[in-house]
């Protein structure tokens, strides 16, 4: 089973392995007399790149029904409505592919007009997942999906549904178009008592959230590159670009988009949106590339990525010390992050200088240490 790939080990994967078929005809039993409830997990929170993301897990017995649910109903029917340059959340696509398209379309774009003199919009949204409406979802998926299969959607969507009845009438009656921020909600001790619920949100930790988040834009995909007929147009779940040499004509896109995204409940986030010269260097995906006057496209990962590995190996030192974590531990952790910034297959990075210095930061902490601890224990 691929969803067990990973956390095999685990007490609660191996109990229902133990007792599969037992779980498979319980659930079965159950939805046939319309009893089957979810089950509730403790949320948690996570840091992500010095930002807090609020996690919603989901047990594995749910997560099995789920899982079923996505790849045997939900991808199959809703993937070929996508476009070919929507690159999340699908296999054999993710963040490595999107680089990619962005790379095609930046050499397409100088091939056709002979220079990097050009323009780019990159648009994202304001807590995306967080304002994913379920009545908007279940009717773009009507017609698409059997009522059978909607029904147990909404199951899915219902444990994803808001508590307000701490707000007023007067915001409660707005609360579908305001921004919603699952952190500042959960941070807070509000009064539930059910009376007003609030149907949008979705967990970010639920593999039906990703696919709902990839099909949620799809109508605006569309809209850009066949009616409006923008060519170099890519997104990758809420982060999207398109380049073009008109500064005007990428301004009124602007325009009709905000339109658009606050008619499926969206804001677009004014500060990461923006319209600039791809001429200059341009971040897609924690990633810097920079399109020469000559064609070449030099990609870096950005400052960032390196201050945040730096500081984690120095409290790896510290686990290490302290006998928390073992040398095989970290070497693995810092060995993929190494892997994944020289990666070659075309996609190499020029980010020479700072490897080098990061090596040389990993063997002043792991393997320096360990050299004159051996060195004076033989003296």
């Amino acid at each position: 089973m691929e969803i067990r790939k990973n956390i095999h080990f685990k007490y609660n994967v191996q109990n229902y392995r133990l007792n599969e078929l037992k779980e498979i005809t319980a659930f079965r039993e159950a939805y046939e007399k319309g009893t089957f409830k979810f089950s509730v997990s403790k949320p948690f929170y996570l840091r992500e790149r010095g930002r807090e993301r609020y996690i919603q897990p989901i047990t594995f017995r749910d997560r099995v029904i789920i899982h079923a649910f996505c790849q045997y109903v939900l991808l199959p029917k809703l993937t070929p409505y996508l476009i070919y340059d929507n690159c999340a959340s699908i296999k054999g696509k993710g963040i490595d592919k999107s680089l990619d398209r962005f790379r095609v379309h930046l050499q397409r774009y100088y091939f056709s007009h002979g220079s990097n003199e050009g323009y780019i919009l990159q648009i994202d949204c304001r807590k995306y997942f967080d304002n994913l409406r379920h009545d908007i979802i279940i009717e773009k998926l009507r017609g698409k999906l059997t009522d059978e299969e909607i029904d147990f959607l909404k199951m899915i969507l219902k444990e994803n549904e808001v508590d307000v009845s701490y707000m007023t009438d007067e915001e409660y009656a707005t609360c579908m178009d305001d921004v919603f921020n699952a952190i500042e909600y959960n941070a807070q001790k509000h009064e539930k008592t059910g009376e007003k619920i609030m149907r949008k949100s979705v967990g970010i930790g639920s593999e039906t959230s990703q696919i709902i988040g990839l099909y949620y834009l799809s109508e605006i995909d569309n809209y850009i590159k066949i009616v409006k007929g923008f060519k170099y147009y890519a997104r990758y779940m809420d982060d999207s670009y398109v380049i073009h040499n008109s500064k005007e004509e990428l301004r009124e896109l602007l325009e009709e988009l905000k339109v658009r995204y606050s008619e499926l409940g969206l804001q677009i986030n004014e500060k990461k949106t923006q319209i600039r010269r791809i001429s200059k260097p341009v971040t897609f995906l924690k990633t810097i590339h920079i399109l020469t006057n000559t064609g070449k496209i030099i990609r870096r990962k950005c400052k960032d990525t390196f201050k945040r590995e730096r500081i984690k190996l120095k409290k790896f030192a510290l686990k290490l010390l302290n006998r928390e974590m073992t040398y095989k531990m970290v070497e693995l952790q810092y060995m993929s992050w190494r892997g994944t910034i020289c990666r070659n297959r075309g996609r190499m990075y020029k980010n020479h200088k700072q490897i080098a210095r990061m090596d040389k930061l990993f063997n002043e902490l792991f393997i320096l240490p360990f050299i004159r601890s051996s060195y004076y224990a033989g003296r």
